[in-house]
């Protein structure tokens, strides 16, 4: 493994970065920088589990059963909340992040002050937190039902029972549809049994539901046509009005995301991939030798022209309209994130390798 510096491989001359109309949730506006990427600070932590929240009003992470928020522009502490033990999932949603407290109750925390702003309390009990979006908080019953609860009321909204939910994918505010996989190992073949359902955001009833091959996705990305999975190393592009298959391509691809008319892939030993949304017909790749292992899963973020691509030791920048690479950060990239801060671009990612959060801007 390469020795883990801060250091900034400067490829191309700074990037004017313009987006279109950005629809998917990755597509964010983000001005010209005039730099290339400095690291603002690090901050040493256990490791962590699950998701990396990002956001101007703090980082959070679950760093060994503890919620902890850094400030995002210092590094510095800010507070921490204990998680509870096997159910230490965390999801965000315009400046809050919830988590479950006990066995009944999910809570609310303001990321920037810490403040409780919601609690929900269930007393049949809650498996899983799954998702949350502008009016509902998505999680799983013990029995694997899914559960919607108001943002507004705190109560059940409504239950799509029948299901083992094992993941909810909530699209832009402007689709009227989730989409839920559901998953369990059949008792007698021990083979995994997996459906994408779509479900309605308001009531929960039941539009489609579509047979898997068996294991659940390893990803899943949403696209202006439906949702994008990668399911044991191929991509499958689901239609969000039928359900059925419109194309799928590949074998070994760890990475997605869409922007516009674009779908962008990441495989094994370091392939990129840009695809038009009507077809797998490739419209640009870029590849290089390497002998890095990529995980099962790695994440890709568009921001305006730039594609941010973890390569498991690094991230690389590189420019969405036709792949050339811009800048690279060596770290051992375990989870990344992005956000916007006014004028700056400000990256943030866990390093495997040194256990620590490290955050770089772009911009100044």
């Amino acid at each position: 493994m390469r020795p883990i510096t801060s250091s900034i491989t400067s490829l191309l001359s700074a990037l004017a970065i313009s987006c279109m109309t950005p629809s998917p949730e990755f597509c964010q506006q983000q001005p010209a920088p005039s730099s290339f990427p400095k690291l603002a600070w690090s901050f040493k932590t256990a490791p962590i589990f699950g998701p990396l929240i990002a956001t101007p009003n703090g980082v959070c992470f679950n760093s060994n059963g503890k919620l902890i928020c850094l400030d995002s522009r210092s590094g510095k502490f800010q507070w921490k909340a204990p998680l509870e033990p096997n159910k230490q999932f965390i999801v965000e949603h315009d400046g809050m992040v919830f988590y479950l407290e006990g066995h009944n109750c999910i809570v609310g925390r303001w990321i920037q002050q810490g403040a409780i702003k919601e609690r929900v309390h269930y007393e049949k009990g809650i498996g899983n937190l799954l998702a949350a979006d502008g009016a509902m908080l998505y999680c799983s019953e013990r029995n694997g039902s899914l559960l919607a609860f108001s943002r507004k009321s705190h109560k059940l909204a409504w239950k799509y029972e029948g299901i083992n939910a094992y993941a909810v994918f909530v699209p832009p505010p402007e689709e009227a549809n989730l989409y839920v996989v559901s998953s369990a190992i059949d008792a007698l073949t021990h083979e995994w049994n997996s459906e994408l359902q779509c479900l309605e955001k308001e009531t929960g009833k039941l539009i489609w539901k579509t047979q898997l091959s068996s294991t659940p996705p390893q990803e899943i990305a949403w696209s202006k046509t439906g949702p994008l999975l990668i399911i044991n190393g191929r991509l499958v592009l689901i239609d969000k009005t039928s359900g059925q298959e419109r194309w799928s391509v590949g074998n070994n691809i760890t990475g997605v995301v869409s922007c516009n008319d674009r779908v962008y892939t990441q495989e094994c030993c370091f392939r990129v991939h840009a695809f038009s949304i009507n077809g797998p017909a490739k419209q640009w790749s870029f590849s290089r030798e390497t002998d890095i292992h990529l995980s099962a899963s790695n994440r890709m973020i568009i921001i305006g022209n730039l594609l941010l691509v973890d390569e498991t030791e690094s991230i690389i920048a590189m420019t969405s309209s036709q792949g050339q690479l811009v800048w690279q950060v060596d770290a051992a990239v375990g989870e990344m994130a992005a956000f916007n801060d006014g004028q700056v671009l400000r990256i943030v990612c866990y390093d495997e390798i040194l256990c620590q959060i490290m955050l770089w801007k772009y911009g100044l």
